[in-house]
């Protein structure tokens, strides 16, 4: 067998000075195959200090140190019992922040947002095949924003699994041999076979690259814990994206701004504006109708965001940001306002670039939005303004759930009777409904583009409402013609 197989090398860089020319503090994750590189991703501190850096008692740790006893020594313990002990040791340190906070101290948050994590642009991947000979021959080799685009199609046509190199040897007694990485873990998958019988795949987890740095970091006597947390957030959420899978056409989002916390919104008069201040990692409120966009396949790379509440899609011009009435499914080809394109930044954030007027999408202040001009797609490092993260919503109508449609205000339900559609009896609470109301029943369909259609099994009939004036205000709802099962939904009906 080729030596050594697989390893995982992790580099900590985190000077007091600066080694080596290092002028940045870095985690590096390397891994190799009989000595041969096959993924390399580097992320590199991109903003060391707030402006909270003043010699103040809690910012000063002090220590001694001579000849006999060094500074902030360590004694020797094991893995597990190393990362128990900074496990309660961030919660007590956590505790005294808030403790101090409270009381005043704490520098008006002067710590938050200290440590910025960034993605070095030397990402490398590779994937490998190992002969008969032993020997090792690479099949594909990417690097930088290759390598990146790679990675992200691995994340939504694979579940995020990468395979680096494949070891295969035939023969009545056979086995298989893989080295994937799924996300931040490194597995090996194993299979064996004699003559005509195989087992079953078997995976082994040889490292989790997360916990790999946590326990360096967790080693080092002047990290902080605040310092330690954000370089394992950084980690766990480092997924070299082209395109945010939370931005995939026909998904529900909020819009979330990196500087103010809030979310983008579109108000019943068309206005666009922001929300009040909610942080991203904290559930989407399913209240939060006005901040609920779908996501529309734009074409040529660039995607369109239609409001749902409104029926409305996102546009901007040479006056800012605004909404035109339309449909999810109608984008007309001549509208080029409400086409962006997704410039992804790091660590899961993005810009969204008009390529028409050349303008960044920007969050302002007082809830409000304006444009941030740039002659190319490039983003100047610091415009936090025009910084978004996608936080992806479930639907309440998931394609192929049979649902019931329940009025609050007159207490009935939505039923087909063949040809017609009409209400039902007055039932004072949707829990009284019944599992024999099959008329009250349908299925829902996915139509694309965000967009669904409501399915009787009962009658084979698709709900629709009827092209006439004003139809937007009389409501005129009917039933389609027979059609033969929920996947015969013709593409050119829109009603």
């Amino acid at each position: 067998m080729p030596k050594p197989l697989a390893s995982v090398d992790t580099t900590v860089c985190w000077p007091k000075g600066r080694p080596d020319g290092q002028d940045l503090s870095m985690l590096r994750t390397e891994i190799k195959s009989s000595g041969v590189l096959l993924y390399s991703k580097t992320l590199r501190l991109n903003k060391r200090f707030g402006g909270g850096t003043q010699f103040v008692p809690h910012h000063v740790k002090a220590t001694n140190a001579n000849f006999k006893n060094p500074t902030n020594p360590r004694n020797a313990m094991s893995r597990t019992k190393l990362m128990q002990m900074n496990e309660s040791l961030e919660v007590h340190e956590s505790q005294n922040r808030s403790s101090e906070e409270s009381r005043g101290k704490g520098g008006d948050g002067e710590l938050e947002g200290v440590f910025e994590w960034m993605e070095e642009e030397d990402f490398y991947l590779a994937s490998a095949n190992y002969t008969q000979d032993l020997g090792i021959n690479l099949t594909s080799e990417h690097r930088g924003t290759e390598a990146k685009r790679r990675v992200s199609l691995a994340q939504t046509e694979s579940q995020g699994v990468l395979q680096l190199f494949n070891f295969d040897h035939p023969g009545m007694v056979s086995f298989n041999l893989q080295a994937v990485l799924d996300h931040n873990s490194f597995e090996m998958r194993t299979q064996m076979g004699f003559g005509p019988f195989n087992s079953e795949q078997k995976k082994i987890k040889l490292v989790d690259i997360v916990n790999q740095f946590a326990v360096v970091l967790h080693a080092l006597p002047w990290l902080s814990a605040a310092s330690r947390k954000e370089a394992i957030h950084a980690l766990q959420n480092s997924r070299p994206d082209v395109l945010p899978t939370t931005l995939k056409p026909g998904t529900t989002v909020g819009i979330h701004n990196r500087f103010f916390k809030q979310y983008l919104n579109i108000w019943g008069d068309l206005t666009v504006h922001s929300s009040g201040t909610h942080a991203f990692e904290t559930a989407f409120d399913p209240h939060w109708i006005w901040e609920r966009f779908t996501v529309i396949d734009a074409g040529n790379g660039e995607i369109a965001l239609h409001h749902q509440r409104s029926n409305s899609f996102l546009g901007v011009n040479a006056h800012g940001a605004y909404a035109i009435y339309a449909a999810a499914a109608q984008l007309p080809a001549p509208w080029l306002d409400q086409r962006f394109e997704v410039v992804t930044i790091s660590n899961g954030y993005f810009g969204l670039f008009n390529r028409h007027s050349k303008n960044y999408l920007s969050i302002g202040d007082n809830h409000g939005t304006y444009l941030f001009h740039s002659p190319t797609k490039d983003l100047p490092p610091g415009h936090t303004h025009q910084q978004f993260r996608a936080h992806l919503v479930e639907p309440l109508l998931k394609p192929g759930a049979i649902v019931a449609l329940y009025n609050n205000i007159h207490h009935r339900y939505v039923r087909m009777n063949h040809a017609d559609m009409e209400v039902s009896h007055v039932h004072l609470h949707p829990t009284d409904f019944h599992h024999t109301w099959h008329a009250e029943q349908f299925v829902v369909v996915d139509a694309g583009n965000g967009e669904i259609a409501l399915f009787s099994w009962r009658f084979n009939r698709f709900i629709m409402m009827a092209a006439e004036p004003n139809v937007h205000v009389f409501g005129h709802v009917a039933s389609s013609e027979v059609r033969a099962g929920s996947d015969d939904l013709p593409d050119w009906w829109i009603y």
